[in-house]
Parts: structure tokens; C-alpha cells; sequence
């Protein structure tokens, strides 16, 4: 509720088509209320309890008479409120009544009223709210041919189609009221935030979608439970990775005295570093394995991502590309990439069990890419552009370098803007920027304010256009920034900018965002400080000179993002726990080589004085891929 919300929208919508309405029950009331607070007809129904609870034991039979009388006079929209469920547990100081008992007394209730009406009747029944202070997924069912006034019906038969929410099974509470009118043969307004619900007009058995909806409600319920302790065990798994390199690095006499003990100790760094990037992939593909069905969903949910990671970590260390410099991070980041990028094209199938990503239980819409989804899909795509653009100016083809760039950029921006894909009305402000200044350092041109304000000023002509043709569309076909734009155009804006702003304060709280200042910091006097332990980034900007231009881009989509995001700390955040391990994947490689390169030259330096080994006379080490790693 914020000041600009307007009460009184439906019973606004009934009088100006002429239908007339009834309420039995309190909630029913505030339902049919006009501006005023007025309601043309209304029967009390059946008092709750204190606490706003349904009493087992009181008498139902009244309410019955109290519907057959409202349906007397006739009217177009029958609400009753047939009383609410409350957790025993907060009671508030009565003796609680069992779960159970409640709900059965509500389904008596709903019986004592479907009794009353008549076989035509389109009914529809919703749960608007928690019984208690856990979170859970309510109830919406309907029968009966909506649809009036010469409009063709669309009975609701079978199984939900996705509304605002955007996935099937699914529903937001603001679809209600559409839903209602439109079954009215009223076209909702304009100023209504939801979309009318349709169904998929098959009929399988009630029994598969009892057990589809109640399984979405279980996943849902362990995910938001299980999201809090895994970003916490992400942040402290990064930070363990930090603390190991800084501790590697800093040994005395470096990392473990002589170059065969460096070299391995680097490469056991390396690989521990790509595995920890590819958890953020493996933590969205998790849902595919339905970890919320076991007893204990907090161990299964951990075994489902070390499922996913291991295969990907084991391909970006294992190909052709493991002895490049940025091979196996630059791998690492476009599986990462490409695993978004499905998420979104596809329309999120492996929700809701996914532990990154959007979740029902937040309010919002569950299809499509967040802020955080979106700086993982650009962080991926602009390290894997990176690398591309390295291999092909090392291979003398400057153009295709920056074709690479400029294309990977384009499908990013297409997967991350479209709103049947992503849906994301912010990612282009901070993409097209990023992937723009990246294209023009590697084609050898400077990248100064100019371009950089243009390429901002590009993306958001690209999201203003997206979402004014999506404004165009139905409404019921509206996504995120087609409603953003009706809602301005509303006077609405000023609600969903509050609202913005109380999640982006929310995010301070989050485990990843007390990590950023630590990984800033870990990047700047660890990897990137001159002198410092061998300086390990400058080592794989010389190896790799177009990664420089690649942080410079990494630093704008950041930045901007930072400050344009729905978001805006979750960009930087998110992005972190991707790109820091990369980058200290990326840095030991280099460390690698170059302790291969002194250990080769320890070796050429003992052949020349007779020896075959810088150990001694008669023994050569083995070193496993040392030719690799030199070339």
C-alpha cells in the first residue's frame, strides 16, 4: 500500500459497465468498496475469531441464508469471504486450533456456497494471504464459462496459464481483478497492473494437478528457506578462495619454494578457482533435479549444484583451450553465459527450484532475467568476447575481432532485452555500453566520454522502444516494461520507483553484499597492485593485452549498472561472485607460465653446465603439460 494506490478500482469498473455487485463477508467488503468506502449491498457473513481466524465450531449455517439472499438482488459479481486460515502457532494467546480444522471448516463453507448458486455461474476462489509468518504459495481455482455480453467464452478447464507472473501454474494477486472483469466481458483498465488468467482448456486428472501445484508450492517454500544459507555459503566459499590466494601468494619465499612446487601449487589454485566460478550456472540448473522432495532439502540442494558444477568446471579445464592463457576462465564465463542466456529463451522450465534467480514467493514475475541474472549473462558474455578477441588479433584478423565483440554484444542485449526472453528494461543501459567501449579498444580506437554517453543514450532509446511497442501489445500479453510504461503514463511510476528503492535497500542484508567491498578490495591490492607478489594481473595483461580492455568494459557494465539496475546492487554483487574467481583463474594461469618459463630456463641453464637437472646431476624432473604450458 503506498500513497498513490488508488482504492475502489473494481467497484469504479462495475458501475461504469452497469453491473451490480454484493459482498457477504468483510473482506468481501473492502473487495467491493468504491472510493468512498461504500457498497451498494453487503451481508456480514460468519464473525472470525479475534486474531482474524475461522472458528470450526461456530455456526456456518447463516451464511448460506446470507448468500441466497444477495443473489435476490440479482447482481453481476457475487464476492464472499468464507474466513481465513491462521497458524496455530501465532494464536495470539487463545488456544490454538488446529491447521486442519480450519481449513476444513473453510471447505464447508465454500460448499454451503457453491450449494447457493446457480449451475451457470462462473466461480472463482482465491487465498489472498499467508495463515502465518512463513511465506507459501495460496490457492486459485475456478469452473464455469466466463466470458458475457456476446463475448465468446473461455471456460477455465484444465490447468492455469501463466498470467503476469509468466508461468504456467503460477498467478500474481493483481490478476485477480482482470481476471474478474474480464470474465464480466468488462476489458480491464488500463491502470489494473495484472492480466486476465486463462486455463489450458484440457482436462487432465484433478489429481496430477493437485500434485503439480502442491509440488510447486513445496519447491517454493524450500527454496526461500534454502537461498539465505547457500548466498551465504557462496560468500564464504569466495572468501575462502580469496584467503587461500593471498596465503599462496604470500608464503615466504613465494608459493612453496622451487619452480616444480610453484608450478603445481598454482595449478591446484587455478582449478579451485574455475570450479567456485561455475557455481552461480550450477546453482540455476539445480532446479532440474527436484531436491525439494527430499527429507532434508538443504544437503540434496547442495549435492544438486556440485552435480551441475563438477561437469562444467571439468570442461572449462579439460579441452583444447586448457593452455591458453584465458582459456579455461574465458570457458568458464561463456558457459555461464549460455546457461542464462537458455534460461531465459526458453522461459524458465527449471523453476521454481532454482537457487539464483527469480523466486514465486518474492511477489514479482517469475519468468525471464533479474537484475543479478542479467550481470551474470553480461559478465560471462564480455570475459568469453574477451578471449574471443585475443585469439583472433593473435591469428592477425582484427576485423573478425571486433565482428566477435559486436555480435556477442548484440545477442546478449537481444536474449536480455526481448520480453518474451528476458525481459529486462534495465540490462541494455549497462550492456550496450559495456560491449560498445569493449568493441571500439579492441578495433584500436580510443574510448573517451563521447562514445560512451552515446552508447548509453543508444540503450536506453532501445528500452524505451522495447517498451513502448510492448506497451502496444494487449494487455494480457504486457510484460514487465510494457506495464512500466502504462503505470507511468498512470501516474503509477512513483510506486514501482518505492518500490525499487525499499529492494534495493533490502540487498544490504544479502551475504553477497557485505562480500562486494571485500572482493574490491581483494582485486585491487591482490591481483591488480603493482609489485605485489609478482603482480599477477599486470602478468596476464601482458599475456593477454586485450584483457585490459575487457576489465575496462567489465568496470562500465558495473558501474552503470550500479546505478540504472531495478536492483542496482545486485549487478556488482552477483557479478563479483562470477567474475573474481575468473580473474583469479585468469592471473595464476599467467603465475603458471611464468614459473614454467623460469623452470625451463632452470633446465636449459643445467644442460648448458652439464647437469640434467637444476636439482642435481642425474635427475630431471617431470612435469606434467610443462611443454603445454610454455606454448
Amino acid at each position: 500500500w503506498s500513497a498513490d494506490t488508488r482504492p475502489g478500482l473494481l467497484a469504479r469498473e462495475l458501475a461504469r459497465a452497469g453491473i451490480s455487485s454484493a459482498a457477504v463477508g468483510t473482506g468481501a467488503v473492502i473487495a467491493l468498496a468504491d472510493a468512498s468506502g461504500r457498497v451498494a449491498h453487503a451481508w456480514p457473513a460468519v464473525p472470525p475469531l479475534p486474531d482474524g481466524g475461522i472458528d470450526p465450531a461456530a455456526d456456518s449455517a447463516g451464511l448460506a441464508d446470507q448468500v441466497r439472499t444477495a443473489l435476490a438482488t440479482d447482481p453481476g459479481l457475487l464476492v464472499v469471504d468464507v474466513g481465513a486460515v491462521r497458524d496455530p502457532a501465532v494464536a495470539g494467546g487463545r488456544d490454538p486450533v488446529a491447521r486442519a480444522e480450519q481449513v476444513s471448516a473453510v471447505d464447508s463453507r465454500i460448499q454451503l456456497v457453491l450449494g447457493e448458486l446457480p449451475p451457470t455461474a462462473t466461480v472463482v476462489v482465491a487465498s489472498l494471504a499467508d495463515a502465518g509468518p512463513a511465506p507459501s504459495l495460496q490457492l486459485l481455482a475456478a469452473t464455469g464459462p466466463a466470458g458475457t455480453d456476446g463475448r465468446a467464452a473461455h471456460p477455465y478447464q484444465g490447468r492455469l496459464l501463466g498470467g503476469s507472473a509468466g508461468r504456467d501454474g503460477l498467478a500474481a494477486g493483481t490478476d485477480l481483478l482482470p481476471t474478474l472483469l474480464d470474465a464480466l466481458g468488462v476489458t480491464p483498465p488500463a491502470a489494473a497492473d495484472g492480466q486476465p488468467l486463462r486455463t489450458s482448456g484440457a482436462d487432465p486428472d484433478p489429481t496430477v494437478r493437485l500434485e503439480h501445484v502442491v509440488d510447486l508450492d513445496q519447491a517454493a517454500q524450500a527454496v526461500a528457506a534454502a537461498t539465505p544459507w547457500f548466498l551465504a555459503l557462496l560468500a564464504a566459499t569466495q572468501l575462502a578462495l580469496y584467503v587461500g590466494t593471498v596465503w599462496l601468494l604470500r608464503r615466504p619465499g613465494g608459493v612453496p619454494a622451487g619452480p616444480l612446487s610453484r608450478l603445481r601449487s598454482l595449478r591446484v589454485l587455478r582449478r579451485v578457482a574455475v570450479v567456485v566460478a561455475t557455481v552461480p550456472a550450477a546453482a540455476l540448473l539445480a532446479g532440474f533435479i527436484p531436491w525439494w522432495r527430499e527429507s532434508s532439502p538443504w544437503p540434496a540442494a547442495v549435492a544438486a549444484v556440485a552435480t551441475f558444477c563438477l561437469p562444467l568446471a571439468l570442461i572449462a579445464l579439460a579441452g583444447p583451450w586448457r593452455a591458453a592463457p584465458l582459456g579455461p576462465a574465458a570457458v568458464a564465463a561463456g558457459l555461464t553465459a549460455l546457461v542464462f542466456a537458455a534460461e531465459a529463451v526458453t522461459g524458465s522450465p527449471r523453476l521454481p527450484g532454482g537457487l539464483i534467480g527469480l523466486q514465486p514467493l518474492a511477489g514479482d514475475r517469475v519468468h525471464g532475467l533479474s537484475d543479478s541474472m542479467s550481470a551474470l549473462l553480461g559478465t560471462g558474455a564480455l570475459l568469453a568476447a574477451t578471449a574471443a578477441a585475443q585469439l583472433l588479433l593473435r591469428r592477425g584478423r582484427p576485423r573478425a575481432a571486433v565482428l566477435a565483440v559486436a555480435g556477442t554484444g548484440l545477442a546478449t542485449v537481444l536474449v536480455d532485452t526481448v520480453p518474451g526472453w528476458g525481459g529486462d528494461g534495465d540490462g541494455p543501459l549497462y550492456l550496450l555500453p559495456a560491449f560498445g567501449v569493449l568493441g571500439l579498444l579492441v578495433a584500436g580506437r580510443r574510448a573517451g566520454l563521447r562514445p560512451a554517453v552515446l552508447l548509453v543514450v543508444g540503450g536506453a532509446t532501445l528500452v524505451a522502444g522495447a517498451a513502448v511497442l510492448d506497451r502496444l501489445r494487449p494487455p494480457a500479453d504486457r510484460t514487465a516494461p510494457g506495464r512500466f510504461v502504462q503505470a507511468a503514463l498512470d501516474g503509477g511510476a512513483g510506486r514501482i520507483l518505492e518500490q525499487r528503492a525499499g529492494r534495493e535497500l533490502s540487498l544490504l542484508l544479502e551475504p553477497l553484499a557485505w562480500l562486494l567491498p571485500v572482493a574490491v578490495l581483494f582485486g585491487m591490492l591482490v591481483l591488480a597492485r603493482p609489485q605485489a607478489w609478482g603482480a599477477p594481473l599486470r602478468s596476464a595483461v601482458t599475456r593477454v593485452p586485450v584483457l585490459r580492455h575487457g576489465l575496462v568494459a567489465l568496470g562500465l557494465l558495473l558501474g552503470i549498472g550500479t546505478a540504472v539496475g531495478e536492483t542496482g546492487l545486485a549487478v556488482p554483487a552477483t557479478a563479483a561472485a562470477l567474475l573474481v574467481p575468473l580473474l583469479v583463474a585468469a592471473c595464476v594461469r599467467s603465475l603458471e607460465l611464468d614459473a614454467a618459463d623460469r623452470l625451463d630456463a632452470a633446465v636449459a641453464a643445467a644442460r648448458r653446465e652439464g647437469r640434467t637437472s637444476p636439482r642435481g646431476r642425474g635427475h630431471r624432473p617431470k612435469v606434467a603439460g610443462a611443454d603445454d604450458l610454455v606454448g
